[in-house]
């Protein structure tokens, strides 16, 4: 299973559907540059009270502070009212680990034993 195929079985899951309510917004051709507006431009106001974004194979490294940035501007988009999560999946070690190593934002990385049960 590949790691979009498994970004879309995540995104089917009932628990994933009744926690957003709606169909996330898939976003697969960020291959040059990482542009915040760019990405937050093509996400439209959502009716739903939580926004889940899927960056499928992002290829770019992302600036210390880029996800950041996306984060504030998707509530300027969609609303304070409405949280946002963030689902990425890479090809590439070196920008998981620069998003794993924390330098990028606060995330909340999968251990061992959470990331078998997704897998599962």
């Amino acid at each position: 299973i590949g790691k979009t195929k498994l970004a879309r079985l995540v995104c089917e899951d009932d628990q994933v559907k009744l926690n957003f309510g709606f169909q996330p917004i898939w976003i697969n051709d960020i291959h040059d540059t990482f542009d915040v507006e760019s990405i937050a431009n093509r996400v439209t106001t959502t009716e739903g009270k939580r926004l889940l974004l899927v960056i499928d194979d992002l290829c770019v490294e992302i600036k210390h502070d880029d996800l950041e940035k996306l984060q504030k501007k998707l509530t300027e988009v969609v609303g304070s009212r409405t949280d946002t999560a963030i689902l990425i999946t890479t090809r590439s070690n070196h920008v998981a680990n620069s998003i794993a190593a924390g330098h990028v934002l606060k995330l909340q990385a999968l251990n061992q034993e959470e990331s078998w049960s997704l897998f599962q």
